[in-house]
């Protein structure tokens, strides 16, 4: 949840701006060829890593089949893209009941709402089950699962998990002895609806028994780097509230142009300066942050809001056009609305009166959900022609 807009405009040179592209490959490590995993986090209480015979190699015997034994890679940070893919090529070196087999997925790092890991799971194991993949939510709830992969210990399989805003996919491919089971799941975004999409977190792989040998662990994006447009924030930005994902302000806005949506549901604004390496690598002409009422629902102070926001504001060297909050269930904007002020360069959108009612300004119930943090469609149709009146270069 929350709502604060900045727009930070790239100098609008015409040709002079590069033209978009799709990021592409953000790390690819070759475990055939490291020397140390010092750019690693490893949890392992069941598990030994290392790097052995050309390979990553965990070994967990018993397995345990929990979520508690994982790597993750630290040097490229916390990611809150909406469009990834996570991948690598296992090879299975023991096959016993309790062995379970191997995740792909992304780990939460924000700190508000830290839970809420999404994973695609392949299973390894000489008992029932064997083969099949799953995708999971907060490491315990199965959402989809698919059919038999064909494999023999020894075999290369190469996994990927991909996300695409709300849909979600898991693959395993045989490259020994060819063929490929898939699983998907598409996550409801309308209000009141059971799962969030996934939040700001690293690329992770999970070990949940048995003796795995891992090529590489990849991550890439179609997301376009040189957008007109990248919106970044939390829940309402990345879906929440809206019947479908296109229902969201910054489908709305309509525009002709790329743009990219960069959300996570219940972020800070301490949890999106977590994303700065992606602010630049987009590298976007235009940058709206939507961001506030999760610092003001946890009690963040203002001050300490201001400083986020300035951190964030010089991730790109840009001029800077700040919004106001919308209101929301029985806040009073005005003290956040008073921090912009004191850090605004250029004409302010004000989005507390488009939304709010009143005096002071309290949510207006048609344009919000019933938890009036929410806007609902016709909300996030406001936002956005507001956005387009002020600013038509978004479109």
């Amino acid at each position: 949840m929350g709502l604060n807009y900045f727009i930070n405009p790239v100098s609008l040179g015409g040709s002079s701006f590069p033209s978009p592209a799709p990021l592409g490959t953000l790390f690819d490590v070759d475990f055939t060829t490291l020397n140390n995993l010092t750019d690693f986090t490893q949890v392992k209480p069941n598990t030994t890593i290392s790097l052995t015979g050309g390979y990553l190699r965990a070994v967990q015997s018993p397995g345990t089949g929990t979520f508690l034994n994982y790597i993750t890679y630290d040097s490229y940070g916390s990611s809150i893209l909406e469009k990834w893919s996570i991948e690598s090529i296992i090879i299975p070196r023991t096959l016993v009941v309790d062995s379970y087999g191997v995740s792909l997925g992304m780990k939460s790092t924000q700190t508000n709402r830290p839970v809420n890991d999404f994973s695609g799971f392949m299973q390894m194991n000489s008992g029932a089950g064997n083969g099949t993949v799953n995708i999971y939510n907060q490491n315990t709830t199965v959402l989809s699962t698919s059919g038999t992969l064909t494999f023999s210990v020894g075999d290369r399989i190469k996994i990927t998990f991909t996300r695409n805003a709300n849909v979600l996919t898991f693959t395993a491919q045989n490259l020994t002895n060819p063929n490929t089971i898939t699983t998907s799941y598409t996550i409801a975004v309308a209000y009141g609806s059971p799962y969030f999409t996934p939040i700001i977190g690293k690329p992770t792989m999970w070990f949940h028994g048995g003796t795995q040998d891992v090529e590489y662990f990849k991550y890439s994006s179609t997301a376009m780097k040189n957008a007109n447009a990248t919106y970044w924030g939390d829940s309402i930005t990345s879906e929440y509230g809206v019947p479908t994902v296109g229902d969201r302000y910054a489908d709305k806005i309509g525009s002709t142009k790329t743009y990219n949506v960069c959300g996570s549901p219940s972020a800070l604004s301490a949890d999106l300066i977590l994303c700065q390496n992606e602010i630049t690598l987009l590298n976007s002409r235009y940058n709206v942050f939507c961001i506030g009422v999760n610092d003001q629902a946890v009690g963040t102070p203002v001050a300490t809001s201001k400083a986020n926001l300035q951190s964030l504001l010089a991730s790109t060297p840009n001029t800077k056009i700040l919004n106001y909050l919308i209101p929301f269930t029985t806040n009073n904007p005005a003290t956040w609305n008073a921090m912009i002020d004191t850090i605004k360069q250029n004409t302010v959108v004000d989005l507390t009166t488009v939304l709010g009612t009143g005096t002071p300004k309290l949510p207006n119930a048609t344009y919000y959900n019933a938890d009036l943090i929410h806007p609902n469609a016709a909300g996030a149709i406001q936002i956005a022609n507001e956005y387009a009146l002020k600013y038509p270069e978004l479109r």
